[in-house]
């Protein structure tokens, strides 16, 4: 789960342009599985085949196309 800060609250024209680069970032990993960007709570949902590394990787990508976006998860212990 991705967290995007004030992503609903941008004009129309900024809005459509980073979700294009959401877009373009998710194509480009084939272990992309589902993805849902839930506009109203600012978070994009991200499913992926498992692959050592992909979450920090993809999130990676996402962070140079996004660097307001945050990254949130489970600790697992």
């Amino acid at each position: 789960m991705v967290l995007i800060p004030g992503l609903r609250a941008l004009p129309r024209h900024e809005f459509s342009a980073r979700v294009a680069r959401l877009q373009a970032v998710l194509l480009r990993f084939h272990e992309v599985v589902f993805a849902d960007l839930n506009v109203p709570l600012n978070l994009l949902w991200v499913s992926v085949r498992p692959r050592t590394g992909i979450i920090l990787e993809l999130f990676g990508a996402l962070r140079q196309a996004l660097p307001e976006a945050k990254l949130v998860g489970q600790r697992w212990e």
